[in-house]
Formats: C-alpha cells, structure tokens, sequence
C-alpha cells in the first residue's frame, strides 16, 4: 500500500467516523488463502484480510484473520 494513499484513507475514515475493519487485495493465479507472502507482511493483526481469487472462471473471496501466522477463516454472508 502506497504510504500517502493509506494515510489519505485513514484520515477520510476518521473524518467520516468509519471503523477501518480490513484490508482487501486479489491473487490473480492462486487460491483466496493467506500466502506465505500475506503472512509475513501481515501487520494488522486486528483487521481481517480479505482476498479474491481471480485464478477461475467464478472469482472466489474468502476472509481471514491472522493472528501470530494463524490463520482462522471468517464465515461470511452476502446479502444482495
């Protein structure tokens, strides 16, 4: 994440009065599942990172928090 364009983000959730609950990001080849990559740059540990799959036809978003490399899933719904 670009350092002026996360602070420009928080700032306006501030501003807004918004709870910053999670970081969202794709993996354009590969499963929606934490990579060794996610889990070691992982630096908000009371966020939850969300991740969409784009490697099929049907994408797939998954959601996670991660705790000390931990991985535990988030059950989710989407409500149209």
């Amino acid at each position: 994440m670009e350092p002026r364009s996360y602070r420009d983000n928080i700032k306006q959730m501030r501003q807004l009065q918004l709870d910053w609950l999670g970081v969202v990001h794709s993996h354009p080849v590969s499963q929606a599942y934490p990579s060794a990559r996610d889990l070691t740059g992982w630096h908000f540990h009371d966020k939850s990172l969300w991740i969409m799959s784009l490697k099929d036809k049907e994408f797939q978003l998954c959601a996670y928090y991660i705790q000390e490399k931990n991985i535990l899933p988030i059950m989710f719904e989407i409500i149209e």
